[in-house]
């Protein structure tokens, strides 16, 4: 290895400390740059190596890396000056090998020079912000006797609730401080929760409550109104955070949802700048993953460009409705019918599929139709047109079963209220079951035509079990033609199943030690 690189192994790691959120993100981003990089535009004198990244003329100082300089003009050390970095270690060394002795090295050694904690929350520069949240996580997490589930508890209950004592005193300062300090915290959550095993019921019952005080409070001071006037200053702080605030794109297995709401929460309350949104549909440009396609797609939509907001999310759109859902509902808040129309054209167009086949089980699927039957009722309402509220209905059967059966009902649309009675039907006995239990808690005499298809479903299985099935249901559906004063109807219904069956001399046993003879 040359004393170059040798020299710059050694200026990266004692300058740039890996602990720091910011550089980790710009790290991640010069990896995805550096590969582009032409060893032909490299010019270099005795003091400074440049090249051309990304487009950008991108200076790297030899003997202090803090000197450097990019004309894309991050006040800080760029994702431009890492790939360059990383371009010139490439030529002599594996990159591996720095990204160890970079992770390894003590956090002691990390950093040029200590600054009084009293003083940093007070610079305008978010790098001494994170500096200072890292130094108080450090000391946060060295109190923390073992790592257990109470670190969760304590990382709002402790951590977030001492940052006040540090932040600065001026309100603009003060809540921005506090806002990311609150990122900071849910990051630190979140890559906690990476590093245990637990089940979903012990995340929702002792995790998530401690999650939410966090996601709460940064909900609110993102949309605090003092953030929406900021002076120009501060603007600089704000425009070198896009890095940490990217790292909500984390594909974490636990809190995607909750990480891409709270990054669409600070796009849309404090980064809603065009410059800067342009910024980071570019920095976008070049992942690709799930959120980050969903984070575009975002952008885009507070821009008002909705087809192109719609494109970004294609192909794979599938398994991103949960996430557009909430745009749509701002939209009906904001009574915008222009746009809505074409978001609710899209949703029309994916959402049956979307029920029959993401959630995995049948309450899933009811759960999310509660939601979309709701979104359009609230969308007829608006426009005084009851069309798309229909076709919502229609499209989502059988899950929609009980809303569209109750609406038809209650609109005295009786012909067609008996059409989707019978002509509603089911290949799979299990899912039909499913779906008249809960139309049975709902409603009883809706589920009727549900049982009759059941019970023909258990019979035509022609097994022991099955017929006990069949049984347990004509049991069921006895009661309800009592309750309902319909039970000559059951009478006759008996009379010609024992018709139908009677070469089906296991079943004819059963029924007659059910009690269910033709004569009931």
């Amino acid at each position: 290895m040359t004393e170059f690189i040798y020299k710059l192994k050694s200026n990266f790691i004692s300058t740039l400390p890996y602990n720091n959120s910011i550089y980790k993100a710009k790290a991640a981003d010069g990896l995805q740059l550096y590969r582009q990089i032409s060893i032909d535009d490299l010019k270099q004198d005795a003091e400074t190596i440049s090249n051309r990244v990304d487009g950008f003329t991108t200076t790297i100082d030899k003997n202090n890396l803090l000197n450097s300089s990019c004309t894309c003009n991050d006040a800080d050390f760029c994702q431009h000056q890492f790939a360059l970095v990383f371009f010139l270690y490439a030529q002599y060394e594996p990159l591996t090998t720095l990204f160890e002795e970079w992770r390894s090295a003590e956090a002691k050694n990390l950093f040029i020079q200590q600054k009084k904690q009293s003083s940093l929350s007070n610079h305008y520069s978010f790098k001494a912000w994170i500096d200072q949240l890292d130094t108080a996580y450090e000391q946060f997490s060295q109190a923390q006797s073992t790592k257990n589930l109470s670190i969760f508890q304590n990382l709002y209950d402790e951590f977030f609730i001492s940052l006040p004592k540090i932040a600065p005193a001026e309100p603009t300062l003060r809540n921005l401080f506090l806002l990311y300090g609150g990122l900071y915290a849910i990051l630190q959550f979140n890559n906690e929760l990476k590093h245990i095993q637990l089940s979903a019921n012990t995340k929702e019952s002792f995790l998530y409550v401690h999650l939410y005080k966090l996601t709460n409070k940064v909900s609110e001071l993102a949309k605090i109104k003092v953030l929406s006037s900021i002076p120009p200053t501060t603007k600089t702080l704000i425009e070198s955070s896009l890095p940490f605030i990217r790292l909500l794109l984390d594909e974490s297995d636990s809190l995607q949802y909750e990480l891409i709401k709270l990054y669409e929460v600070v796009w849309a309350n404090v980064l809603n700048d065009e410059e800067w949104i342009g910024k980071e549909l570019r920095a976008l440009e070049s992942v690709t993953s799930v959120h980050t396609a969903i984070a575009r797609s975002y952008l885009l939509f507070l821009k008002k460009k909705d087809e192109e907001a719609i494109s970004a999310l294609k192909p794979d759109d599938l398994a991103k409705l949960p996430y557009f859902i909430s745009w749509i509902k701002e939209l009906l808040s904001q009574k915008d019918t222009k746009r809505l129309s074409i978001w609710i054209n899209y949703l029309s167009a994916m959402m049956g599929e979307y029920v029959r086949t993401v959630p995995s089980t049948y309450q899933g699927s009811r759960n999310m139709v509660s939601i979309l039957v709701n979104l359009f009722k609230q969308y007829a309402l608006l426009i005084k047109e009851e069309g798309p509220y229909i076709k919502c209905l229609q499209l989502l059967l059988p899950y929609s079963f009980i809303e569209y059966s109750q609406y038809l009902h209650n609109k005295g649309h009786l012909k067609e209220w008996m059409e989707l009675q019978v002509l509603l039907d089911f290949d799979d006995a299990e899912q039909a079951s499913e779906i008249a239990e809960y139309v049975i808690q709902q409603r009883a005499d809706y589920a009727i035509p549900i049982l009759h298809q059941i019970i023909r479903h258990f019979i035509l299985e022609r097994k022991k079990t099955s017929y006990a099935l069949a049984c347990d249901y004509l049991l069921k559906l006895k009661e309800i033609y009592i309750k309902t004063s319909k039970e000559e109807l059951f009478h006759r219904y008996m009379h010609y199943l024992h018709g139908e069956t009677k070469s089906l001399s296991l079943f004819q046993k059963l029924l007659k030690e059910r009690g269910l003879h033709a004569d009931v």
